[in-house]
C-alpha cells in the first residue's frame, strides 16, 4: 500500500465514523429542540 492510498483509507474511515456520530447526534439534538419549542 503506497502512502498516498493509505491517507486516502484513513481520510475515508473518518469520514464514515464521523457520519456515524452525526446521525446519532442530529435526531437527539433535533427532539431537544422539538421538545423545547413544544413546552
Amino acid at each position: 500500500m503506497d502512502p498516498l492510498t493509505l491517507v486516502i483509507y484513513a481520510i475515508h474511515c473518518a469520514e464514515k465514523s464521523f457520519h456515524g456520530v452525526l446521525s446519532v447526534v442530529a435526531p437527539a439534538a433535533y427532539q431537544l429542540c422539538y421538545a423545547d419549542l413544544s413546552l
